[in-house]
């Protein structure tokens, strides 16, 4: 793992970044949270990335980045990662996947997208 694309620039060195730009599988950042509660948003967030306006912001981010993986270059399996979340501060609620602007997004095939939520937290940022 060379090069990551998780936060607002490429690093070469991914022990820079543990623990700094990275999160969960779930696509969410979750503090103290019962399992419980974190399983329920994480199925209520996969039922979020079916819906015809997150599908048309991926497209768009798959074609920017050439249908690759940013990171390993692999053209099969590819998902659009969130560089980071953000948290609207007046009513604590999420942005909605679709709702960030395309330099928060990244093309990154399945492995790597998996590798990177293993070791890394994604920031999340009051918008």
């Amino acid at each position: 793992m060379d090069k990551k694309y998780y936060s607002r620039e490429i690093i070469n060195n991914s022990s820079d970044i543990l623990n700094r730009s990275y999160g969960s599988l779930s696509g969410k950042h979750y503090r103290k949270m019962s399992t419980q509660k974190q399983n329920t948003e994480i199925v209520a967030y996969g039922e979020f990335l079916k819906r015809p306006e997150w599908l048309a912001k991926r497209d768009v981010i798959l074609k920017r980045d050439k249908g690759r993986c940013l990171n390993c270059g692999y053209a099969n399996s590819l998902q659009v990662h969130h560089r980071q979340y953000h948290r609207f501060i007046k009513s604590g609620e999420k942005k909605m996947p679709w709702e960030y602007q395309d330099k928060y997004l990244v093309t990154l095939c399945m492995d790597c997208h998996q590798i990177g939520h293993k070791y890394y937290k994604v920031p999340v940022f009051n918008v």
